[in-house]
């Protein structure tokens, strides 16, 4: 039923989607490159691919952005020393993110793979069975770059809890995330290897960065801790 409200309520809203676009700053991701290690002599590399999420945007430097801190918290965790590097584009819907995997080359190396990718396709009224078309064929590209990782998909966050987007609009796109988050939990259910993170916490207004859209540093870390303890820590028990 959400997800049949959601169209049936989106004309009501497209015009207040597009005053929320016009009037919300455009923040950019930290300066300098999003690359880095822990540790001297790396065996193992972390990559981030997407969107926003990995270009860095709500963190500081390129140290507080997520793939830099699960590469941190991997690399605590494994004991080996971590090479990372994160691949995002703001504002990137899921089909644009593969082209960007398409340019790394082969790597054997890579034991985690971050995904992060549906927002812009809910905001871009990307359908929900082309956006798993999109995401199942980034996935494949993915193991084809990196056949010894292990992948993890975010799920998608609470849209209707986000300070940026004013009521009834953030209802309405709160129902479609639900609705992505449910197919991204069951796609995930079905491939070996690929691992669900969900975000089910209903964050605080301070649990958002400045632009009341992205994650704030804290919750980066947050999300990195949790996403080591998914695809690592619940594997070696």
């Amino acid at each position: 039923m959400p997800n049949f409200a959601f169209w049936l309520t989106l004309p009501w809203v497209l015009p207040q989607a597009a005053w929320v676009r016009r009037r919300t700053p455009r923040f950019r991701g930290p300066p300098g490159e999003l690359r880095g290690q822990f540790g001297k002599h790396p065996a193992q590399r972390v990559v981030g691919v997407g969107d926003s999420i990995i270009a860095g945007v709500g963190a500081n430097s390129v140290a507080e952005t997520i793939t830099a801190q699960l590469a941190q918290h991997w690399h605590e965790a494994t004991g080996t020393a971590v090479e990372w590097l994160a691949c995002g584009k703001i504002g990137a819907r899921s089909a644009r993110i593969k082209p960007l995997v398409e340019s790394l080359e082969r790597d054997d190396r890579v034991a985690l793979v971050l995904i992060s990718a549906g927002v812009n396709d809910i905001t871009g009224l990307t359908s929900t069975s082309q956006w798993l078309a999109d995401v199942d064929a980034l996935v494949i590209t993915l193991r084809q770059r990196f056949p010894n990782s292990r992948l993890a998909l975010l799920g998608i966050p609470p849209l209707d809890v986000f300070p940026a987007l004013p009521l009834p609009l953030r209802q309405v796109l709160g129902w479609r995330a639900a609705h992505y988050d449910r197919a991204a939990r069951c796609y995930c259910d079905s491939k070996a290897g690929l691992y669900y993170v969900p975000i089910d916490s209903r964050p605080e207004p301070d649990e958002f960065s400045s632009d009341g859209f992205h994650p704030s540093v804290a919750s980066y870390a947050a999300l990195a801790r949790e996403i080591v303890r998914i695809c690592h820590d619940e594997n070696e028990t």
